[in-house]
């Protein structure tokens, strides 16, 4: 019996979400050397309130809430398995009831309900951003995109009145959005002020 949401194929790399956040990865060649299957369940979600409440959250919660109700952006760092796509999925589920959200992804991986769901290729996000744009997202977010990717997201954000939730796998948040600005600088005169006032972090 099949379960969850559809396998999505990437080349020779296959992700399935099931139910009750598991998560099977298979990588096959010429991906990988050898054929390779990952399997791990994720932490159940949680609302933005159990992780105030939890003391989970470091910086200032207030202004997190204050980005979500006034619809401006917001970067979560961390290293890997820091709890950065539950967090993600928590803020998503926040933003104002009503508002269009997209999610923008490279493997189907977010639990988030009432979204219009884009698959993300990494060296062309121009087509999953042109469907969040024809839909009017008012939302766009993205889990553990390139830097490349979300400033041509934050360029696409800007120009249609949107925000961004982003995570970034990453200690060093501030050198992260640095390559954001490079990689955005041929076409925004001032890419680091621009990245920086529309990712908080």
């Amino acid at each position: 019996t099949r379960t969850g949401a559809p396998a999505e194929p990437s080349g020779g790399h296959v992700t399935h979400l099931g139910p009750g956040g598991l998560v099977v990865e298979a990588m096959l060649p010429p991906l990988s050397e050898d054929p390779v299957l990952h399997v791990r369940r994720r932490p159940p979600e949680e609302e933005l309130d159990a992780w105030v409440e939890q003391g989970r959250l470091e910086g200032d919660v207030d202004a997190v809430r204050d980005a979500l109700a006034n619809r401006r952006g917001v970067l979560v760092v961390g290293d890997r398995g820091s709890g950065r796509t539950a967090l993600l999925e928590a803020l998503t589920a926040a933003t104002p009831a009503g508002e269009r959200v997209a999610t923008i992804e490279m493997l189907p991986q977010l639990r988030v309900r009432g979204t219009l769901r884009l698959r993300l290729d990494p060296a062309n996000p121009a087509p999953a951003l042109s469907a969040a744009r024809a839909a009017m997202a008012e939302w766009l977010v993205l889990d553990d995109a390139t830097p490349q990717a979300v400033g041509a997201a934050a360029v696409e954000a800007e120009a249609n009145r949107a925000a961004l939730l982003v995570t970034a796998r990453t200690a060093d948040a501030e050198a992260w959005l640095t390559q954001v600005a490079r990689s955005i600088s041929y076409e925004v005169p001032d890419a680091d002020a621009f990245v920086r006032s529309g990712l908080p972090v």
